[in-house]
């Protein structure tokens, strides 16, 4: 079992965030916009109720695949690989790819909903426990919804304390975000907690034996 090394896994993203800072910059402000905009469609009131569901569900289509998409764009980062505004896309450019990103983020979601009913803790601990699983369907196209679940869940076994830590870890830059009226936000705590918290999936992964296909979906 490989030790979790928090700073170590921030210091790598801090360095591979400076190397690309205004890529990941502008990239992060359209990521909010986008998701902005899709809970703009879903709250829409006005329409129909039969026209909201279907903006609803137009919505699940695609922010699901969409986040997914994202977050792997910051693995890659982390990794120190060029990005680029294609990668925010990737799972829209082939269609099993888009049916698993959409499968196991709705999965994800539905479970850690699911637990929160029965309290708030069970749902943060299970929250970490299914968090690999959009990083593993992307790593290893072999995977179903489902497998990328449970290997996400032993992936995190022993981990899911160090990884609270974590995020206890940024409330400082959250707060300084807050006093900023989100400025920070925009130019560095963002892009700067979205690539430290991808690199979780990197340290993890050091645990597993190597059948994980690594960057199976990168651009040419």
């Amino acid at each position: 079992m490989v030790e979790f090394r928090r700073k170590e896994i921030k210091e790598k993203a801090k360095a591979e965030f400076k190397n690309q800072y205004w890529p990941l910059v502008g990239y992060s402000v359209l990521v909010v916009i986008i998701a902005a905009a899709a809970g703009s469609v879903c709250g829409l009131a006005a329409i129909p109720v039969v026209g909201q569901l279907l903006s609803i569900a137009a919505s699940i289509c695609f922010v699901g695949p969409f986040s997914v998409a994202v977050n792997w764009m910051y693995y890659r980062a982390y990794k120190g690989e060029q990005i680029d505004i294609k990668d925010m896309f990737v799972t829209f450019t082939n269609g099993d790819l888009w049916k698993k990103a959409l499968l196991t983020s709705f999965l994800v979601s539905l479970y850690t909903a699911l637990w929160s009913l029965l309290f708030i803790v069970p749902g943060i601990i299970k929250g970490y426990s299914y968090s690999m699983a959009i990083f593993l369907i992307m790593d290893d196209p072999s995977l179903t919804a489902k497998e990328a679940i449970q290997k996400s869940m032993e992936m995190t076994n022993g981990y899911k304390g160090d990884m609270f830590v974590m995020d206890l870890s940024f409330i400082g830059w959250v707060l300084l975000t807050e006093l900023t009226f989100g400025i920070l936000g925009i130019f560095w705590t963002i892009p700067y907690m979205s690539v430290a918290k991808a690199g979780i999936y990197g340290r993890l992964l050091e645990n597993q034996t190597p059948n994980v296909v690594d960057a199976t979906y990168t651009e040419a």
